[in-house]
This record gives structure tokens, sequence and C-alpha cells, in this order.
């Protein structure tokens, strides 16, 4: 059994050219409604950061009055992705904003504009910060996307305006 975040070493280490993979298509409905005109957050843990940053993308393209927030958690500047590509397009659009928190940040970190914040995303950032209108795209390790989901539905918003992404198996959360 591999430990988590080990499978890409090991396709890197033990599959060759010409090798057959069984693979399966990504699990659950994640696809951005264009059609929707409502608030639009992505929360994002480590690298499911790359779907939601697509969508992101689509949005400033197709939907460029349309308020979208991206929520960014990592664990430090070392696996911040993409942070250039996220200034620029915050920078193009005043209806985007983002907001990076590092696990394992410092102070000097918020100084030097790295991150906004430093240690976890809270309930009560969330429950401030997200409005309650919001369609939301959550994406990231499995814990992580349990805990957003769990204080998403006891701010109220809906399991129909909050869509995530599981890397692996399609399964459910359950609800606290």
């Amino acid at each position: 059994m591999h430990q988590p975040g080990t499978v890409s070493s090991s396709l890197h280490e033990h599959v060759q050219i010409g090798d057959t993979l069984l693979i399966s298509a990504p699990a659950g409905m994640f696809t951005l409604d264009t059609t929707r005109t409502n608030p639009v957050a992505f929360i994002a843990g480590g690298i499911g950061l790359t779907p939601l940053l697509s969508m992101l993308q689509t949005v400033v393209k197709q939907q460029p009055e349309r308020s979208a927030q991206l929520v960014y958690a990592v664990r430090d500047h070392h696996f911040h992705a993409f942070a250039e590509e996220l200034q620029q397009l915050a920078a193009q659009n005043p209806a985007i904003s983002h907001t990076i928190f590092y696990e394992n940040g410092t102070e000097e970190d918020i100084e030097q504009k790295h991150c906004d914040y430093v240690g976890r995303i809270t309930e009560a950032w969330l429950q401030q910060h997200i409005p309650a209108d919001a369609e939301v795209y959550v994406c990231g390790p499995r814990p992580f996307m349990q805990a957003m989901i769990s204080i998403l539905l006891r701010k109220g918003i809906t399991m129909e305006n909050i869509h995530y992404e599981v890397f692996g198996p399609a399964l459910a959360f359950s609800v606290d």
C-alpha cells in the first residue's frame, strides 16, 4: 500500500513506456456551471488547486462580471502552486479575489505577500467570507474536503450548491 502522495513517484519509478494502466475517469460531477450568475467560491487544498484554477480561468474569460473567490490552503511557500498565475488573474479582473493560507507559514510570509494568513482555514473565516448564496467548488485531500463541506453546510449552503472532486474512488461524505 502506498503512503499518501506517493502514487506519482511510484508511476515514475515503475511504469515503463508501453506498459498498460487501468484507470478511471475522475469521480463526481465536477464542472463549472457557467449558466449561473450567483457568486462562486473555489476552496482548494494543496494540489486540489489545479482543477479549480481552470474553473477560475473560465469565469474570467466567460463571465467577467461574476464574483469569484479562490481560497487556497497549502503547507507553505515551497508547495504554493500557480502563485504568479493567481496574482495575474486577480489583477486583470476586479470581480476576482483570492486568499492564501499557509499552514506552516510565518509572519514573514505575510509581510512578503506570499500568503494572507498563517494557519488553517477556519470556520469563522469561511462563515464571514463565503456568501450564503455562493456556488462552491471544493478540491483537495479528503479530510480537508470533509471539513470544508461540513462548515459550508453549517453555514446553510445546500449540497446542491456544493461541488467536490475526489481523487480516488467516488465516496460520499458524512455530514456532521
